[in-house]
């Protein structure tokens, strides 16, 4: 069996996005008799039983470390399990503040590896890049100019984004818009740096909200003191709700709502694949750039980055959606039209053809 080392990190900070990316990738890799090794520093217990659960290699690195450190203790990994290739994902607010770091960090990779596959979120304007494969899944980057990555081989926008299986197993069955909305599903993220989950309903309950359902997600990451402050206000009100943690059928709730409350990182992509309208909040001001393309797109509602986002925001687009049928509608259709099921495949099969016949 072959192995494929995937370096790629979480925090309370960044997020879980990245790696829960690599995990839907990691999904079809087996298929190719490849053996996934992750490689990721050890912020999050919880992310450690999770790829554990998955029946993957998982290697932690210190929570500490540069660049350099960094660097030494990967390439042991890759010495020791030989990869017939690498794959990166750590384009997150940590690298970004040193870039030339960042950059150095993936050209001692590359010397090291028969391929170097590495995913990013946002263009770099570099002189060049060292990665063989390039994936920037975001829509509205087929439209950047990527001149100075000549070395690379570019997989530009949402055709490549990497959903997992059971997104695709139901990415295809045709979403009812129905003209009364009843289900409503709020979902901000793994950890909720911003605790938007708190600030959403705090706006909603001082709604009529007596004839909506709501489904709260929460991931592990939801510190105590974040979940005392909800139940708080929750307690108090006149929703109907149920309370969620990390739950295994995230596509079967989305696929559930007639509206979602969402933030702006992968999970826009899987509300759109499956049809669902959502209104969308950003948790980083790097988010922000990214969706003033998304929003062209007209599926979502976008309301800002989230530390500016007023209770009247919430509640004007909240009850804008719910009396708008046909614009529901709309959302819906330009969502299905945005993002495709295949991208991963399309990744997979863009490996195999570099590696000339080893897979």
């Amino acid at each position: 069996m072959h192995t494929a080392v995937i370096r790629t990190d979480v925090s309370r900070y960044i997020g879980i996005g990245h790696v829960m990316r690599c995990l839907a990738f990691a999904e079809c890799l087996k298929q190719y008799n490849i053996r996934p090794i992750f490689v990721i520093r050890d912020y999050e217990e919880s992310v450690q039983k999770m790829i554990k659960r998955e029946g993957h290699t998982y290697i932690s690195l210190p929570t500490r470390c540069n660049f350099d450190e960094d660097l030494s203790l990967t390439l042991k990994v890759i010495n020791q399990y030989k990869p017939i290739f690498v794959l990166t994902d750590l384009c997150n607010i940590n690298t970004l503040e040193d870039i030339e770091g960042y950059i150095k960090y993936l050209e001692h990779l590359k010397g090291m590896s028969n391929l170097l596959v590495t995913i990013e979120d946002i263009f770099i304007n570099t002189k060049s890049h060292p990665a063989d494969i390039l994936v920037n899944m975001n829509y509205g980057v087929e439209n950047i100019d990527y001149r100075n990555y000549h070395n690379s081989e570019l997989l530009l926008g949402p055709t490549y984004f990497i959903f997992r299986d059971e997104f695709i197993k139901i990415a295809n069955i045709k979403k009812i818009i129905k003209k009364e909305v009843k289900n409503i599903l709020i979902t901000m993220g793994g950890n909720d740096l911003l605790n938007l989950t708190f600030k959403v309903v705090k706006s909603l309950v001082d709604t009529d909200i007596s004839n909506f359902d709501f489904k709260i997600v929460i991931g592990s990451a939801y510190s105590t003191m974040k979940k005392r402050e909800l139940m708080s206000i929750l307690e108090k009100s006149e929703m109907n709700y149920e309370i969620l943690l990390s739950p295994n059928k995230m596509a079967e709730l989305m696929l559930w709502a007639d509206l979602a409350f969402t933030a702006c990182g992968l999970t826009k992509y899987e509300t759109a694949v499956l049809g669902t309208p959502n209104i969308t909040i950003a948790q980083h001001k790097y988010e922000h750039q990214l969706m003033k393309s998304y929003n062209k797109t007209g599926c979502t509602y976008y309301l800002g980055y989230g530390k500016e986002v007023q209770k009247e925001d919430i509640i004007y687009s909240f009850n804008y959606l719910v009396s708008d049928w046909r614009k529901r509608k709309d959302m819906s259709r330009r969502g299905k039209s945005i993002a495709n099921p295949n991208g991963k495949l399309r990744i997979i099969n863009k490996i195999k053809e570099k590696l000339g016949g080893i897979v």
